[in-house]
């Protein structure tokens, strides 16, 4: 995941104490998670970032996972409704 996540950061100019802001999850965890230290993010945590990235949870597992579409935008509507 780290790899997919620094791109997306970089690529929506994003720094990590934007997205800590944005999505509520520790600079700290972000920048283990873009390092590399963290490697198995909970589906809460993903669901955090990607909403803050305005992207999806199997977006940004892409690179990792080739099974479709792991959540639809209801379920992520659910997820988003639950860390409010």
């Amino acid at each position: 995941i780290y790899e997919k996540l620094e791109k997306t950061t970089a690529s929506t100019k994003t720094d990590q104490k934007g997205l800590s802001i944005k999505s509520g999850v520790s600079q700290a965890y972000i920048n283990e998670l873009e390092n590399g230290k963290k490697i198995n993010p909970s589906v809460f945590i993903l669901s955090k970032l990607a909403l803050a990235l305005d992207t999806t949870v199997s977006e940004l597992l892409d690179d990792e996972m080739d099974t479709g579409e792991l959540f639809s935008v209801r379920e992520e509507i659910i997820l988003y409704r639950m860390i409010s």
